[in-house]
């Protein structure tokens, strides 16, 4: 068995879980170790076998912040994601879906440490995605005065161009000074 050595994206399945405890706040935490199936190849946007490598990766997901709320976030990805249901008592790994998952550096007194970062359903297509019109109209609702009244206070001081940029010179064609001996110009 080996733990990752190096962020990336990768799927799994979860092969060991538990409740963390802060030791220096009331945070709570849903331990979770992953065993690595799949790499994503940055390269070829393919998903590269991993499953004979024998790797884990491990990491918290804090469901009970410091304030002793409940961090949304991170609770959702464990009930979307995992099917957590909540059970702090004995959280059955036999349960938990396989999803995918980022890995981070974290460098700690000089040493790199690679830890989950993120969960996301198992067939879930990283990258950005185009928002949808219904929350494009819920974003600009929320959003849009603050960005209106932030960009009429100032213009970019960058001047529009004038009138359409110049064509460029016309390609002129090589001039022959001879032929060689097979009557290829030179």
């Amino acid at each position: 068995m080996n733990w990752i050595d190096r962020a990336g994206i990768f799927r799994g399945v979860p092969i060991e879980v538990g409740m963390e405890a802060s030791e220096r706040s009331p945070s709570i935490g849903l331990r979770i170790v992953m065993s690595v199936k799949e790499c994503l190849n940055q390269q070829t946007n393919e998903w590269d076998d991993w499953d004979s490598y024998d790797v884990r990766a491990s990491g918290t997901l804090w469901i009970i912040k410091k304030d002793g709320s409940i961090n949304e976030m991170s609770a959702e990805m464990a009930r979307d994601v995992l099917g957590w249901d909540g059970n702090l008592d004995a959280p059955d790994v036999g349960v938990l879906n396989p999803c995918q998952f980022s890995v981070n550096q974290e460098d700690y007194n000089g040493t790199a440490r690679f830890k989950i970062g993120f969960l996301n359903q198992w067939d879930y297509v990283p990258g950005h995605k185009i928002i949808d019109p219904d929350r494009l109209v819920a974003i600009k609702n929320q959003h849009g005065s603050k960005l209106r009244a932030f960009f009429g206070q100032k213009s970019s001081g960058v001047k529009a161009p004038a009138g359409r940029p110049p064509s460029p010179p016309p390609v002129k064609a090589p001039q022959q000074t001879g032929v060689d001996e097979n009557g290829l110009p030179f």
